[in-house]
């Protein structure tokens, strides 16, 4: 029998509610308080799972670029079109997604760009 409990929260479910307070709130406005409540575990759960706020950080912006970003890249593939054709659709997909219903508004990316000009973030662990 294995040492410790098991986990019993879903990982990725979790690390997506993180992103989301990030992407809120900022790495700096967002508190552990907030991470964790969103993510639906303690502390100790956190760390054990994803480390300190830093790493969950890096990670949350892997997540990101993973299941975000990557998808707009399609656009650009499509070697049947003209470049500029090919770079309004890229474009048109990423605006829809950031103004869509669902999720925070903007881009992750540009919220932490803005924050980390300002502000002691680790751009550099990645």
């Amino acid at each position: 029998m294995a040492g410790g409990r098991q986990r019993s929260f879903d990982k990725q479910q979790a690390l997506e509610n993180a992103m989301r307070v990030f992407w809120q709130k900022g790495y700096i406005g967002a508190s552990l308080m907030d991470l964790t409540e969103s993510m639906g575990i303690n502390k100790p759960s956190m760390y054990a799972a994803f480390g300190n706020k830093e790493q969950l950080f890096i990670q949350a912006t892997q997540n990101y670029l993973e299941n975000y970003a990557s998808g707009h890249a399609i656009h650009l593939e499509h070697q049947e079109f003209r470049l500029v054709l090919r770079l309004k659709n890229y474009l048109m997909s990423a605006v829809a997604s950031q103004c869509g219903k669902d999720g925070p508004k903007g881009c992750f990316l540009s919220v932490c760009v803005t924050e980390a000009a300002s502000q002691d973030m680790p751009v550099n662990a990645h």
